[in-house]
Order: C-alpha cells, then sequence, then structure tokens
C-alpha cells in the first residue's frame, strides 16, 4: 500500500502527540479528555456506576420494531444466565 501525504501527515502528528507525552497512554488520554472538556465537549461513558446499585442494561430487553417499551419484557443479568 502506498503512503499518501494525508497518511504520512497523520502518522506524523500522531507521533509528535505521543513523544509530547512521553509515550504515556494515561497521560495521553487525560491530555484527549482536557481538550474534549476545554471544547465543550459531552464524554460518554458506559462504564457501570457501581454506586447507583442499578444493573446494566441489557440490550436484549429493547423492544422489537413496531413494539413500545412496555410491550418488552425487561431481562436482567440473571435472566440471561
Amino acid at each position: 500500500m502506498q503512503e499518501t501525504d494525508v497518511i504520512r501527515e497523520i502518522r506524523e502528528i500522531r507521533e509528535a502527540f505521543a513523544a509530547e507525552h512521553d509515550y504515556d497512554i494515561d497521560r495521553m488520554m487525560e491530555a484527549l479528555r482536557h481538550s474534549d472538556s476545554a471544547k465543550g465537549r459531552k464524554v460518554v461513558s458506559f462504564a457501570r456506576d457501581w454506586t447507583s446499585g442499578e444493573t446494566p442494561v441489557d440490550l436484549r430487553s429493547i423492544p422489537e420494531p413496531g413494539k413500545t417499551v412496555s410491550d418488552a419484557s425487561p431481562r436482567t443479568a440473571v435472566d440471561a444466565a
């Protein structure tokens, strides 16, 4: 595969960013999070909030097309086992 100017530029930017953060993935992620929040972007996390006591959503409980949420039978991780 031939390396284009765009791909070369992206690789150079990626390398410079990694070098700027001493190739530390935690520092790179923190910088990206800070950049997103500084620009007003919302950060979404699918990590479970263990303090809430809620169980994660089972995607199988989403209703089929044409049905409403109340028609769907809720399932938990225990039901799936």
